[in-house]
């Protein structure tokens, strides 16, 4: 009968290590859980944030097409027209077998004002 009370005792510890064991698997479970939402939530703020900011920068694209082509719509109302054109307009007959066009390229040169008169 000696060994009874060891087997017992044994036995008491084990079923409190099967309880403690289930309730850690339930911790660990819910902690996953936690965790496993948080870095979903995280994914979806970190997603939106780069989609808003891909929206921002498809309307800024979009306002500046708009904005040179009111610059094109100007510059040809006043009759500039974009190098680009110069070959269809002489195809068009707006500009004469005699005549050069030279485009405004965004420099001027002071050598061609002075002494100009």
């Amino acid at each position: 009968g000696s060994l009874r009370p060891l087997l017992e005792a044994d036995l008491a510890q084990a079923r409190g290590l099967e309880r403690r064991s289930r309730d850690l698997l339930r911790r660990l479970e819910r902690a996953g859980e936690q965790l496993a939402q948080h870095s979903i939530d995280k994914l979806h703020h970190d997603t939106k944030r780069v989609l808003d900011k891909a929206r921002l920068g498809k309307i800024d694209a979009v306002i500046g097409q708009k904005q040179a082509l009111d610059i094109q719509v100007q510059d040809l109302a006043q009759g500039r027209f974009p190098p680009e054109l110069f070959g269809r307009l002489w195809e068009a007959g707006m500009i004469g077998d005699d005549e050069e066009v030279w485009p405004f390229e965004g420099e001027y040169w002071s050598d061609e004002y002075e002494g100009w008169r």
